[in-house]
C-alpha cells in the first residue's frame, strides 16, 4: 500500500544549502536541479506533489529552500537540523 514516489538525494560536500561567494547551492537546487528532476523523471510537478526534508546540515536547507520558495514545496522537514547558521562559508558579510 505504499505510493509510487520519486526521491532525490543530492550529496556533496559541506554546503548548507546556501547561495555565497563559494557556490551557489541554493540557486542550483531550485533553478536547475528541480527542473531537472521533472523533466527526467515521472513526477507530478507541481506544489502539491514536492516535500523537501534533510538531516543536519540538509534539515537547514530544508527550511530556508522551502520557506524562500513556498511556490515549490507544501511540506518541509528536519530531522536534527542545524537551523542557526554561523558564518562558515562565504565572506563575512555574507
Amino acid at each position: 500500500g505504499i505510493a509510487e514516489a520519486v526521491v532525490v538525494m543530492p550529496d556533496a560536500e559541506s554546503l548548507w544549502y546556501i547561495d555565497s561567494s563559494v557556490t551557489p547551492w541554493r540557486s542550483m537546487f531550485v533553478e536547475e536541479m528541480v527542473p531537472l528532476v521533472d523533466r527526467w523523471y515521472r513526477t507530478k510537478d507541481r506544489r502539491g506533489m514536492r516535500g523537501l526534508t534533510g538531516v543536519s546540515m540538509g534539515g537547514h536547507g530544508a527550511f530556508t529552500i522551502g520557506w524562500s520558495q513556498p511556490q515549490l514545496f507544501s511540506s518541509i522537514a528536519s530531522h536534527m537540523g542545524a537551523l542557526n547558521l554561523p558564518p562558515l562559508v562565504g565572506t563575512p558579510e555574507e
